[in-house]
């Protein structure tokens, strides 16, 4: 028997995952708030569900560059917001074409300039 033959099709743990509420295995936890049918085996994801969904034991991350009232719920969020906004810890790629002054956040962005603007590509 190879190894495929020995191991599970995934038939079977699809079953046990989704065979049986919270209410019938206790290993499952439910996310308990009124209307939500959400449920996981992990109380961690279960805890971050309530936080994004539900705004329940959320620490928020905020901007506050320049009076910025933006909040994240994430810092990679934040992080995200401080440089497409702020140009906090932004990496400029550069065209660099005939002395092309066009930069952009994004690598693609500048390969797409190339292109259309140079006949680069």
């Amino acid at each position: 028997m190879g190894k495929r033959d020995l191991a599970s099709s995934g038939k079977e743990d699809k079953k046990r995952r989704t065979g049986k509420t919270a209410a019938e295995n206790p290993k499952i936890t439910s996310c308990g708030e009124e209307g939500c049918n959400y449920e996981s085996k992990w109380a961690t994801t279960v805890k971050r569900h309530k936080a994004m969904v539900h705004d329940i034991d959320v620490t928020f991350y905020l901007c506050g560059v320049n009076e910025c009232e933006y909040k994240a719920k994430t810092a990679s969020d934040l992080k995200q917001h401080k440089a497409n906004i702020h140009d906090i810890d932004v990496t400029f790629y550069l065209c660099g074409v005939n002395e092309c002054q066009y930069k952009a956040k994004h690598a693609g962005s500048v390969k797409r300039h190339k292109t259309t603007i140079h006949g680069i590509s």
